[in-house]
């Protein structure tokens, strides 16, 4: 199944310490995303339904980021062509735990049943994040074992 949501790609961020105990500081972010995903998976409601019933998944997630707007032409046609890559924060292990962390419940149960991860970060003039996550198992029906 292919998703594409639009909007600078979001990076986990630690929970905070408060008076009254720990808080993640990305609720509400969390909870705009995942109105997002419901949206796109909307557009395509069956495969979404049988993607949540797999059992191990693969996927492939690319990190679109903006360009600097003071950025001479040059350099950006670089960063557009991949030619200079995106090394700077946020990390990607961290935009894939924000994006694991929306997606459970809604694509796979958890993010423990992911058995293979690609993921990139690349420029575009178009900010979004892109995922292609694939059912590795397909369960047998129920009374089949």
């Amino acid at each position: 199944m292919k998703l594409k949501i639009d909007g600078i790609p979001l990076a986990k961020a630690r929970h905070r310490a408060g008076r009254y105990g720990h808080y993640d500081p990305q609720d509400k972010q969390k909870k705009d995303f995942k109105i997002c995903l419901l949206s796109e998976i909307s557009k395509n409601y069956k495969e979404a339904s049988d993607l949540i019933q797999g059992e191990s998944f693969s996927i492939i997630i690319d990190f679109y980021f903006p360009l600097n707007k003071t950025e001479s032409k040059g350099k950006k046609e670089g960063k557009l062509l991949n030619l200079v890559p995106h090394t700077k924060k946020p990390d990607i292990d961290n935009l894939c735990k924000f994006f694991f962390d929306c997606a459970n419940g809604i694509l796979f149960k958890d993010d423990k049943m992911i058995v293979s991860l690609f993921a990139r970060k690349q420029f575009s003039d178009n900010p979004r994040t892109e995922v292609l996550i694939t059912n590795l198992t397909t369960p047998l029906p129920e009374g089949i074992s």
